[in-house]
């Protein structure tokens, strides 16, 4: 036992390599281009392995077998976790990501149902290495552990300068930075790696509020004034001044799913009668990044960026913000949120601060039990119906925001079986995906129905907007199928990214918009409608109604879509017919991509817009918590 346990720790090596390197190339779906791509995810696997193994040997040197335990352990939960989060939102975990523990319990719900039966196979190593070290009392001989420590650490350097000069290498040929796009990184440096950098990044970025001055935010205010010519805004400027505004944020609605027929039956027949009578704009695009419908507030409120890592709602919600919410309070309006919600979820009591809304009522103000809850919470029809009468408590004019909840993952619900069971797919994800979309659909014609009676329904503006997808491109084929293989329109990948945005004006005509539009263009759009002017500089959305602006989608990993090229996944297309192009073709709208990212970044992490006006310090707003009906006198009818 003593002289195989002299090779133990390169079996083990050999072992958590090949998981980590099956793993890559199986689960995360990397873009593969030659066999150097092979080579560098070899390495990036191998450097991974053998540093996680170097330290557990150097912290266990009296029993090297249970430092191999604990390594293989620790890669273990990393791979599953990774494997888990990737299988529903194609992206990878960070550290941003794990300190938003309010939002731990909700999460699970989800999660849970993505696990599957053979994610147990990951753990096959370390359950192997703790049955040999318990139960066959393997015992490794401790001479020569810094030697095999010291050998390992030397693969890890030469791996891991193998990959680094690669990546340099093809970062100057396609003159493109991998460092901020997490796939990259992975794919090259491995999982441990990618984590550690993942650290320091963090570390880095959220440092710079402390040496932040306020030459910085002028710096970055003078660059952004390039994009801020918005020429053309006649002829809806002011349309709605004085209007109301309400908005819908329809969770997880994709825009493939209206004005369509899936088994016979339409999925949002509501909607598509809404579309009718509004301005629908059918090239608006998910610009949310992990935050998911924080990020898609966020960005509808200060119309920046949000991070590539993590939310700003938990990671910057001290910061200060120039937002919608704000101009319209100054414009003598009030500002309430309605979310049958924790309010401690994504971290809203205190994010909504900042943001500057008057009322926010979350789940302790509705009455929510066991008949009236789907999947997350309150069901969206019970939602709406409950949060009317508060509306007598409201002045006009007032902003308000419902953001519904029935149609989120892992989307469960018991009605429509019979409609769900003659849907063409083996997913029931896609299966009860249509189910949830078409019950959130009904709930919002109820909505209408009981508000177009209401004295303020024709003086408000209605903005309703998918946050940010449901079905995630790992159900593209499943899509497809669900909407009939031989249909020539199937939605591509990059279509998946487009979400609704409806904008709904009482007794105007409709209009179908192609306009190219994302999250970040709808506060300067209200704005154009309500004729209220924006001084401050430091957007980079534009109104969707002006006319000589410039039509560009930036997403967070610095794709976009333009009105002549697409660039996403790395490859550059023309618009037009599809057709791929010149890499050269596409890098001038991706370098003013990834400056605007850039700026972005900047204004969040150093806190600038504290800079903005110094004449004007913050005057301790809070948001008060509105009270329980239990609580409450009954609600003026």
């Amino acid at each position: 036992m003593r002289k195989w346990g002299d090779h133990y720790v390169w079996i083990c090596t050999a072992i958590l390599w090949l998981k980590l390197y099956a793993v890559q190339r199986v689960v995360f779906d990397f873009k593969m281009q030659g066999w150097m791509d092979e080579l560098m995810i070899a390495a990036g696997a191998l450097s991974s392995a053998v540093l996680l193994n170097a330290i557990a040997l150097f912290f266990f040197k009296k029993r090297p077998e249970w430092g191999l335990v604990t390594s293989s352990a620790i890669m273990s939960i990393l791979v599953v976790s990774h494997v888990v989060y990737f299988r529903f939102f194609h992206d990878f975990i960070t550290v941003s990501l794990l300190v938003q523990s309010g939002n731990y319990s909700a999460l699970k719900y989800s999660l849970f149902h993505l696990i599957q039966p053979w994610d147990i196979l990951l753990l096959a190593d370390t359950i192997v290495l703790v049955l040999l070290a318990r139960y066959k009392k393997l015992s490794l001989p401790s001479y020569g552990i810094r030697k095999k420590a010291g050998a390992l650490c030397i693969v890890f350097a030469l791996c891991l300068t193998f990959n680094w000069t690669q990546t340099i290498s093809s970062a100057e040929e396609t003159e493109a930075s991998v460092i901020d796009d997490r796939f990259e990184v992975v794919k090259q440096a491995g999982l441990v790696n990618y984590q550690l950098y993942d650290v320091a990044t963090l570390v880095q970025r959220n440092s710079k509020k402390w040496f932040s001055e306020e030459e910085d935010f002028d710096a970055v205010a003078r660059q952004m004034e390039q994009w801020q010519d918005d020429a053309g805004y006649a002829p809806l400027e002011g349309v709605a001044e004085g209007y109301n505004v309400v908005f819908i944020s329809m969770e997880s609605l994709q825009s493939f799913v209206l004005e369509r027929e899936v088994a016979g039956q339409e999925v949002t027949p509501f909607l598509n009668e809404l579309i009718k009578e509004s301005f629908y704009f059918n090239e608006y695009y998910d610009q949310t990044a992990q935050g998911k419908t924080s990020d898609a507030e966020f960005m509808v409120e200060t119309s920046l960026f949000p991070l590539s890592t993590g939310s700003v709602f938990f990671l910057h919600a001290e910061n200060e913000y120039d937002t919608l919410a704000k101009t319209l309070k100054e414009a003598g309006y009030e500002t309430a949120v309605f979310h049958a919600n924790d309010r401690t979820f994504w971290n809203r009591d205190q994010m909504y601060e900042s943001i500057g809304y008057d009322r926010f009522y979350d789940v302790s103000a509705f009455d929510v039990n066991e008949e009236n809850t789907i999947g997350w919470g309150l069901n969206d029809r019970d939602f709406f119906e409950q949060s009317l009468p508060y509306l007598a408590d409201i002045p006009e004019p007032f902003m308000a925001k419902w953001i519904t909840l029935t149609n989120h993952h892992p989307f469960e619900i018991d009605l429509y079986p019979e409609w769900r069971a003659n849907i063409q797919t083996d997913d029931e994800t896609v299966a009860q995906y249509f189910a949830t979309v078409r019950f959130m659909d009904e709930a919002l014609r109820h909505f209408f129905e009981r508000i177009r009676n209401e004295e303020w329904y024709e003086r408000t503006v209605f903005v309703l907007y998918g946050d940010h997808y449901g079905l995630s491109p790992h159900y593209h084929e499943e899509i497809k199928k669900a909407l009939g293989e031989d249909e020539k329109d199937a939605p591509s990948e990059l279509e998946l990214k487009k979400v609704p945005l409806i904008i709904h004006i009482p007794g105007m005509k409709g209009q179908r918009l192609d306009t190219i539009g994302g999250h970040v263009d709808i506060k300067p759009t209200i704005l154009h409608l309500l004729g209220l002017k924006e001084d401050s500089p430091v957007r980079f959305g534009h109104s969707l109604f002006s006319v000589d602006h410039p039509e560009l989608v930036v997403f967070r990993d610095g794709s976009f879509v333009s009105k002549q090229r697409i660039f996403y996944g790395q490859t550059c297309y023309d618009r037009a017919d599809g057709t791929e192009l010149e890499p050269e073709q596409c890098r001038e709208t991706a370098e003013i991509a990834a400056q605007q990212l850039k700026l972005s970044d900047e204004i969040i992490y150093g806190d600038l817009l504290r800079f903005a006006d110094e004449d004007d310090p913050d005057s301790g707003r809070t948001v008060p918590a509105a009270p329980s009906p239990m609580q409450r006198e009954q609600p003026a009818q």
